[in-house]
């Protein structure tokens, strides 16, 4: 898209400055090719920075993986600012020009942090809340709440936040799960999910594809 960028050498290290002068090229994007197979975070920032560029520009996503939580994130803050993003199931259409209606804007908390704090319920026997986590979140690690109801313990939805009550030692599931590779974020607490199992007498299976990650229990 023409931004002009630069690597700078300085005492605290190496960073790319790029132009602030704007798009180089007059904001005339040629259409791109990506494959998110690995990292979603390159699509949103394409997807968040073409809508003020002249031409707009239409993305082909090559891999098999072609959306995922945190694209559905992206698209509906940029809905929020008013900027219209197209998908036909493979090709991402935005168009340039738009007009950004910038005004107050909440962000979430994180829930792939929180489930860290989730976890320790049931491996405490405990309750713990996470303040302004909310069902209806579209963050991906959501999915591991459901995990911990599945282990056996208690979610409940307050005005404040989700609480999640742990169960009691004896009463900790087990669970056998099958992880698709197109879980994003689910896979990064998958291995939370693992040392949460190690306070039962038998360990957990959990699948993803033909990888087998097996807990090992502590007595």
């Amino acid at each position: 898209i023409g931004v002009k960028i630069r690597l700078a050498d300085t005492l605290i290290g190496v960073f790319l400055r790029a132009g602030v002068w704007g798009i180089g090229n007059g904001g005339n994007c040629r259409d791109i090719q990506m494959d998110i197979s690995k990292s979603t975070q390159f699509l949103s920032a394409m997807l968040m920075v073409t809508p003020v560029t002249k031409s707009g520009i239409k993305i082909q996503i090559t891999s098999e993986k072609k959306t995922g939580s945190y694209i559905h994130i992206t698209e509906n803050m940029l809905k929020g600012f008013g900027v219209e993003v197209n998908f036909d199931g493979e090709i991402y259409e935005v168009k340039g020009n738009q007009e950004l209606h910038i005004g107050d804007y909440y962000i979430e908390p994180d829930v792939s942090a929180a489930c860290y704090f989730y976890g320790m319920a049931a491996l405490t026997q405990g309750r713990v809340k996470v303040k302004n986590v909310h069902a209806d979140s579209m963050q991906g690690d959501m999915k591991f709440l459901d995990l911990l109801v599945q282990m056996g313990c208690t979610k409940t939805e307050e005005e404040d936040g989700i609480c999640i009550q742990g169960p009691r030692k004896e009463d900790l599931k087990g669970i056998d799960i099958d992880i698709p590779r197109d879980e994003l974020g689910l896979t990064n607490k998958i291995f939370w999910v693992g040392v949460v199992e190690q306070m039962r007498p038998s360990p957990p299976v959990l699948r993803r594809k033909a990888r087998c990650f097996t807990a090992v229990p502590v007595y």
